[in-house]
């Protein structure tokens, strides 16, 4: 695949890119300081890409929304853009997945697009991505940002890592910070400072220099020494009026740092609500809480912010969107094979695999319920529901299918992917008949949490999947595939495997678990609550 990379700012862009080389062709624009020229420069890189990704929504990535909407196109908003009025006349009907960095940056941004006026003949509040997912940018690098065991004696090293700037209150902290006592300094690292030239640098610098405490520390150069440095504090402080997610502070607690957390609006959902102050008391109260640890104590506490930050590593995230780039790229292609079937699923829409399944799923649904086919094909299972009483929605990739069902049935249809469509209201259950086979294995548990959100606090799943041994056994009959009764992806479910999965994603309770059809299928009921 090639993947155009357009910004000019990559600076939380390296993992995913060493990522993206590892697999894919990848381009990056580079800006001059000629205006028509990067224009065709961009022009000219949209057109070789078969993907376009735009890190910031920011320009000139506004260019590849205006000279390539045919393309496929990603990209990655993290806050600071949110704040610009122009963002919301631009085409986003153009961009196939947009990536927010928290969720409160998505409601700002969708209230703000929303409220945004067309101009005359313009764009109207219709104006949306085709799809969009919230991936957290506060991910770290373990290997570089190390846990390293304090010492735990005075002075007490507090740290801030950001750039000067009013948003930060670095001088506000300055004055706070001048309240505590002799066991602590202040180091603060100024990023992005290079002649202390705007009237807030000066007098965040002048303020600071009236205290021999407090240090300035010119801007680290690359991640080890950021790193290096982080592992010399005890604790570490986000004093900003507003933020995405604060990557430094992530990156300090992988350290080990203790981090202090000012409330800006989402802090207490990206981090524990325990790191997060909302007032000059409860800041110097945690303080004080934490002075009062012995050193053991301080060192459970210091594990303690480390163990919160090992689900959110970089490398592992630069997997994910790789996977994400890959699955936009291919669902036209995926949705193209379905489109192919729908003759053949109006063929076998009556078999004895369709009945079988139709009689299962009438013992579980009631008419209170709000259902999701989800991979429903042409809505023989969806229309079934719905004449069950419930509300039911179905959900497919193909057109053609969704096309069919729509003509063929009185209940509501989406096309799309699961992993991408918007709902407003949860389910009572979701029906997957024979759709978890088409689904790759280690794309199970992603799929599981996001129908554990997508499902009520005692929601159900249905699901119906070819037998593991008859599966075996064609595989060995056929082991160079058969493309009239292997799919694209077809993967052999084992059920104990299967279960376990659906258990981590909160599905606990085993409701049904049993074979069907002579051993040629198995179904299975489970729900978050018995």
């Amino acid at each position: 695949m090639r993947i155009a990379v357009i910004s000019v700012n990559l600076k939380f862009f390296g993992d995913i890119a060493a990522e993206l080389y590892r697999h894919h062709t990848v381009r990056f624009y580079e800006e001059t300081s000629d205006n028509g020229l990067n224009c065709y420069n961009i022009g000219r890189l949209c057109e070789w890409a078969d993907v376009i990704w735009c890190e910031f929504a920011q320009p000139p990535f506004q260019l590849a929304l205006n000279l390539a909407p045919e393309k496929k196109i990603i990209v990655r908003l993290h806050r600071i853009e949110v704040y610009n009025p122009f963002i919301y006349t631009l085409n986003w009907r153009a961009v196939d997945m947009l990536i927010f960095s928290a969720e409160h940056i998505k409601e700002f941004f969708y209230k703000k697009l929303g409220e945004a006026k067309a101009p005359e003949g313009g764009l109207n509040i219709e104006n949306k991505p085709v799809a969009d997912i919230v991936l957290p940018t506060n991910v770290v690098n373990h290997k570089i940002f190390k846990f390293k065991q304090r010492e735990f004696k005075p002075p007490y090293n507090i740290c801030m890592v950001g750039r000067i700037v009013e948003i930060k209150r670095i001088y506000d902290f300055i004055q706070w910070f001048r309240d505590l006592d002799d066991r602590f300094r202040l180091n603060i690292v100024a990023q992005e400072v290079t002649n202390w030239d705007s009237s807030y640098e000066r007098t965040v610098k002048e303020l600071a220099e009236q205290d021999s405490r407090i240090s300035i520390i010119p801007e680290l150069k690359g991640a080890s020494e950021v790193a290096e440095f982080m592992q010399s504090q005890d604790i570490i402080v986000s004093h900003s009026r507003e933020e995405g997610t604060h990557v430094a502070v992530m990156e300090a607690m992988a350290t080990g740092c203790y981090p202090l957390i000012s409330c800006w609006k989402g802090a207490d959902v990206v981090y524990p609500a325990k790191y997060v102050y909302h007032s000059p008391k409860e800041f110097y109260d945690k303080i004080d809480a934490w002075l009062r640890l012995d050193p053991i104590q301080k060192l459970r506490a210091s594990i303690d912010a480390y163990e919160f930050t090992k689900p959110y590593d970089s490398v592992d995230m630069a997997v994910k969107i790789r996977e994400l780039i890959e699955a936009v790229y291919n669902r036209d292609n995926i949705a193209d094979y379905y489109d192919s079937l729908v003759p053949h699923m109006i063929e076998q829409k009556d078999n004895a695999r369709n009945r079988d399944t139709l009689r299962f799923i009438e013992q579980w649904i009631t008419p209170d319920m709000k259902v999701l086919d989800l991979g429903c094909g042409i809505g023989v299972t969806t229309e079934h529901i719905r004449q069950l009483g419930a509300d039911v929605i179905g959900l497919d990739l193909s057109p053609k299918a969704i096309e069919y069902a729509r003509k063929h049935s009185k209940a509501k249809f989406r096309c799309g992917s699961i992993f991408f469509e918007r709902f407003y209201d949860k389910f009572d259950c979701v029906v997957l008949a024979d759709v978890l086979e088409h689904v790759k294995l280690d794309q199970h548990p992603e799929l599981f949490k996001r129908l554990n959100e997508l499902t009520t606090d005692n929601g159900m799943l249905i699901i119906n999947i070819p037998h593991p041994d008859h599966m075996k056994q064609l595989r060995r009959a056929y082991p160079y595939g058969n493309m009239r009764l292997f799919q694209p992806v077809d993967e052999t479910v084992e059920i104990e495997p299967l279960l376990e999965r659906l258990k981590a994603a909160g599905f606990t309770e085993i409701k049904y678990s049993a074979p069907a059809l002579n051993c040629l299928y198995y179904k299975i009921v489970v729900s978050k609550k018995g």
